[in-house]
């Protein structure tokens, strides 16, 4: 009798070992930090209860970005019920998936089969493994412009009429603007690299320039309905510093600044070995390179116009051909030893990186939270037996252009939520009712009030201020009136 295992192979196993860590990783402690404020508007913009049109009036109110992640949200939550605890599991659907699809394209971009090392690097990165854990959208855009990438190469490499790959093709892209608007950065790319292959390799693709046609008209119809009837223009992002152009962000997209720096080290030093391969004649891969260019090139010149755009989550899928890039180009080292070397000392820094960061700290020590702690904040509540309560949104200060008052809605339907899950009947009060009570809670979240200013609400008068506490980005006051 034949071992069942016996035509499992060895790389088959690593594969999966590999995507499963990747799961865990991710999964593990998925709610051990309450919403921050980005993720406590989506809850409220996707509630099941209300209609498509009010959705789509909320996200306009309160969002900067398109409706598609809330509306995916929306659908979850009528299928799976309005549960706090439950959304997050969007994201992480869509950061898991990502995992083996980015994979996928590798082999089919690179014709290398041997996709542990990208896998690995996937798996393990701690930025991915960050905003598969928050409700927003990221994680949706990462999987989009994947599975966009993937149809785009199987148009060029074929490069005949195949109508079930350009319709795809065509939707993807667009469900790509319709998560974010930095997604326009991968199809201007598309168009850079049709205009480079015609001029310099005299190859023309009919089909993708058909594709990108179609798309850009009804990007363009939806992009300006979206913007003449969005409400939210924040313009918080900061300009970027000389500081930016030494690490690109790479810090941030592998979690230190060493680490980080490393990557984008080993990143230019491939690409100077491996240069005229990728250069002096046509080559598919060519796109990825344009695409890391753009994702930075266009939102800086942006920025530089008009107002500071960039954001390293923005940018979250130019980490697709970067990773892509390093994997590729160290497997084509013709030294072997060399080659061997790089792939021990990424890997090895990945996982060692990962013993300073609370991905791996977790399972020995209580992991730190950093996002506003409301269950904190209502156990303190609690314990106190008063439950009147206070939250305080002023948006003064920043260049907002809408009111505070979907803000304010989006806070209360979170804490309202939160309460019941702690098993705690808040009583919510607004401006014109602090005199019918002697005692009440003000919570003020420091993201939604400029310069951190939680002090005491100025149309609250002869009320001390009796406990004060700080609950990471969250501050609580217990105010009681003097006699």
């Amino acid at each position: 009798m034949k071992p069942i295992n016996k035509n499992i192979k060895p790389s088959g196993i690593f594969f999966l070992t590999i995507i499963f860590s990747g799961f865990f990783l991710r999964f593990y402690n998925l709610n051990l930090d309450n919403f921050w404020v980005d993720e406590i508007f989506s809850f409220w913009v996707a509630d099941p209860s209300i209609s498509l049109k009010e959705t789509y009036l909320r996200n306009n109110q309160i969002e900067i970005v398109p409706i598609l992640f809330n509306l995916i949200l929306k659908i979850f939550f009528q299928i799976f019920g309005y549960d706090i605890h439950l959304a997050r599991y969007v994201p992480l659907f869509f950061g898991v998936l990502s995992i083996i699809f980015v994979s996928k394209l590798y082999r089919e971009i690179t014709k290398n089969k041997n996709d542990l090392l990208i896998t690995f690097l996937l798996s393990f990165n701690i930025f991915l493994i960050s905003y598969s854990q928050e409700l927003r959208v990221y994680t949706l855009l990462f999987f989009l412009v994947t599975i966009n990438l993937i149809y785009f190469n199987k148009i060029v490499e074929t490069n005949k009429k195949n109508i079930s790959s350009i319709i795809i093709f065509i939707v993807i892209n667009f469900l790509s603007i319709l998560a974010h608007q930095f997604s326009l950065i991968v199809i201007f790319s598309y168009i850079v690299f049709i205009i480079i292959t015609y001029l310099k390799y005299n190859k023309t693709f009919k089909n993708l320039n058909i594709s990108i046609s179609i798309l850009i008209v009804f990007s363009l119809i939806y992009l300006y309905i979206f913007y003449k009837n969005q409400v939210n223009f924040m313009f918080w992002i900061n300009a970027i510093d000389i500081k930016f152009f030494t690490n690109l962000y790479f810090s941030k997209f592998f979690g230190s600044r060493l680490v980080g720096g490393l990557h984008l080290l080993l990143f230019f030093y491939l690409i100077f070995l491996n240069w005229r391969k990728f250069f002096l004649e046509f080559n598919v891969k060519l796109i990825l390179f344009i695409i890391v260019f753009f994702s930075y090139f266009l939102p800086i010149i942006y920025g530089y116009i008009f107002h500071p755009i960039i954001n390293a989550r923005y940018i979250i899928f130019v980490l697709i051909p970067i990773l892509i890039i390093i994997c590729d180009l160290i497997y084509k080292l013709k030294s072997a030893k060399i080659k061997k070397i790089l792939i021990f000392l990424i890997c090895a820094i990945t996982i060692g990186n990962h013993f300073t960061e609370a991905s791996f700290r977790q399972f020995f020590e209580q992991r730190r939270t950093y996002k506003p702690d409301f269950n904190g904040a209502i156990n303190e509540i609690k314990k106190s037996g008063n439950f009147n309560i206070f939250l305080k949104v002023d948006r003064g200060d920043l260049k907002v252009s809408n009111p505070v008052e979907p803000q304010i809605e989006a806070l209360e339907n979170y804490v309202s939520y939160l309460s019941k899950k702690n098993k705690v009947n808040l009583n919510i009060i607004n401006n014109n009712s602090f005199t019918k009570h002697k005692n009440f809670w003000v919570i003020c979240v420091f993201d939604l009030n400029p310069n951190k200013n939680c002090k005491k609400p100025k149309k609250i008068t002869s009320y001390k201020i009796v406990k004060n506490l700080d609950l990471n980005r969250l501050n609580i006051k217990y105010f009681e009136k003097e006699n």
